[in-house]
């Protein structure tokens, strides 16, 4: 009888610490992992040498996940990365994967650092409208897109990126970021003054600016690099303006802005204007310019959390350039003057001051998708013909008490990249066979958009 107690209790006890271990061991613990971020400058080239020292206290097992979804662009480089503890290599990969890769490093119970090495190898290639996608030099350095990936995950994140579901906010430690860059080169870092340990989930996304003239603000765990030098004053006007418009775009579209990712970024910006905005993941760079900004939020709904084919640009911009205008207005930002004098602009750009005549925006839209260098004429087709679509189908709901705001949700729960037709099937279940037939015919450049003059717009 003792005997089968005493084997009983033994079972107990080694299930339970089995269970320990593997609670351990896949990641559950690692709030107390604690990360140092280093990036230097090389000596006569254009490449920054990354070293993240990190402890990982709790952890059995350390697991690096490796995301990049813009390497295959030849947005940037990132080369040769390797992970060592006790200078003994653990895991090295000669190039960072296209997509993604996972590997899980054994780190045992002395807790000793794990340190992660590798380079971003920067150059300059033209993207739209001839602007440089990524540059690097003495003087400055602008590298769109996520270019330093790094990430100790929860097995929680992991199946969540697998399984293409949202990735719940978890707190992966805290960590600190050090530059070391030649003497004319200023770092404007949004947590200076705080805590020497800054929260992952805050670093997480942050457009860290390299140069003079560089505001960073934070607001909603989102990072905003704004090239202009502000005032106290300005500075405050523009954070309020930002929570404003955050809430009141959360409010129209009913669906949250969400990261495709557990990573961090850190994004070199240049201390001369940028041609409009750039918006990434939960983060953006734009010109001190309110309009612009909210622009790029948009993107947050309309380009990141809701994706579209290259047909349905004029979709993904020119709406979206619609509702920076609708937006401010609805927000009290713009007056009813400025929203007007807006939509004017939108049309001039558009049109010249001539007549408005028929354009494809299903073959603008791919256009200039396809050649990333097109005309400004081609820019404005998709834009701003997007933009005039948008406003007109708007008034037209809102004489049924309805509003375009209503698609969103719809187009969401679809939970993939968006078409032409799936938004025109969407729009079937609130508008009239009329207007959707009006709208065919508008997109596919069988009859002129609407000018501003002959929309009834309600802007009371």
């Amino acid at each position: 009888m003792i005997v089968k107690i005493i084997k009983r209790v033994s079972i107990f006890l080694g299930t339970l610490i089995l269970l320990v271990i593997i609670y351990i061991s896949v990641g559950f613990c690692n709030e107390n992992t604690v990360i140092d971020y280093n990036v230097q400058l090389e000596e006569g080239s254009n490449k920054l040498q990354v070293t993240m020292t990190v402890q990982p206290n709790k952890l059995l097992f350390l697991d690096l996940f490796i995301f990049d979804y813009r390497n295959q662009n030849g947005d940037f480089r990132v080369e040769n990365l390797k992970v060592f503890k006790d200078g003994e290599a653990l895991a090295h990969w000669k190039t960072i994967p296209l997509y993604s890769s996972l590997e899980r490093i054994w780190v045992g119970f002395d807790g000793k650092p794990i340190t992660v090495k590798y380079t971003v190898d920067s150059y300059v290639e033209r993207g739209s409208r001839g602007k440089a996608v990524s540059f690097l030099n003495e003087n400055y350095g602008y590298l769109r897109g996520m270019c330093i990936l790094y990430s100790p995950i929860t097995y929680n994140e992991l199946v969540a990126h697998i399984t293409k579901k949202n990735i719940p906010e978890s707190n992966n430690g805290k960590g600190s970021v050090k530059f070391i860059l030649p003497d004319n080169w200023y770092v404007n870092d949004p947590w200076a003054g705080k805590e020497d340990k800054a929260l992952i989930p805050d670093i997480r996304d942050t457009y860290w600016g390299l140069g003079r003239g560089i505001e960073l603000i934070r607001n909603n765990n989102i990072s905003i690099a704004i090239i202009e030098s502000m005032n106290s004053e300005k500075a405050d006007s523009i954070t309020k303006s930002v929570d404003a418009i955050y809430n009141e775009i959360q409010k129209m579209t009913g669906i949250l802005p969400k990261q495709d990712a557990p990573y961090w970024s850190v994004s070199i910006v240049p201390p001369v204007p940028v041609h409009g905005g750039s918006s990434g993941n939960y983060s953006l760079v734009t010109q001190n310019d309110i309009s612009t900004i909210c622009h790029e939020m948009f993107h947050w709904w309309n380009g990141f959390t809701l994706k579209s084919e290259n047909e349905a640009t004029w979709f993904k911009e020119g709406f979206t350039r619609y509702y920076e205008g609708k937006v401010l207005f609805e927000t009290g930002i713009w007056t009813e003057e400025e929203y007007a004098k807006f939509l004017q602009i939108i049309e001039e750009e558009l049109i010249g001051g001539g007549e408005s005549e028929p354009i494809n925006l299903i073959d603008a839209s791919v256009k200039l998708e396809k050649y990333k260098s097109s005309s400004m004429e081609d820019y404005y087709k998709v834009y701003n013909g997007g933009a005039l679509l948008a406003l007109y189908i708007d008034t037209q709901l809102e004489k049924e008490q309805k509003s375009l705001d209503e698609i969103w949700r719809p187009l969401h729960k679809l939970n993939k990249a968006i078409t032409t037709k799936d938004i025109i099937s969407v729009l079937e279940g609130i508008a009239d066979e009329d207007l959707i037939n009006e709208v065919r015919e508008i997109l596919y450049g069988k009859k002129a958009i609407k000018s501003v003059a002959s929309i009834e717009i309600n802007i009371n």
